[in-house]
């Protein structure tokens, strides 16, 4: 990863400090900020670190893939039976405009209620 070369020179500046005596070579401000990235960091290594950082991503996009694909195949069997109503109306209001009977009781329906 492109992260790579920060954490092999975080490890080189971590084991220069811990290898020193205090203050040889740094600055006093130098000294507290790796003193404070040390005591952050933990005991986590370089390889802790790029397999903690590579883990995440492939991870989000196995859940960002899924949900999509849950969400295309709800989409589509909504659509589905969205179209299959539709289709019914559709051949409902047809055979009822051409066919007097089925009209009629339409209508009588509509007048009783």
């Amino acid at each position: 990863m492109k992260h790579e070369g920060y954490d092999d020179q975080f490890e080189a500046a971590l084991q220069s400090l811990q290898g020193q005596g205090a203050g040889q070579d740094l600055t006093g401000f130098e000294h507290e900020v790796w003193s404070e990235i040390a005591i952050r960091d933990g005991g986590r290594t370089s390889a802790g670190t790029a397999s903690s950082s590579s883990l995440p991503a492939p991870a989000l996009a196995a859940c960002v893939v899924g949900a999509i694909a849950l969400g295309s195949l709800f989409g589509l069997s909504k659509a589905q039976a969205y179209d299959r109503e539709s289709s019914l109306a559709v051949e409902r209001r047809y055979v009822e405009s051409i066919h007097p009977v089925m009209m009629s009781a339409d209508h009588s329906q509509h007048v009783h209620h």
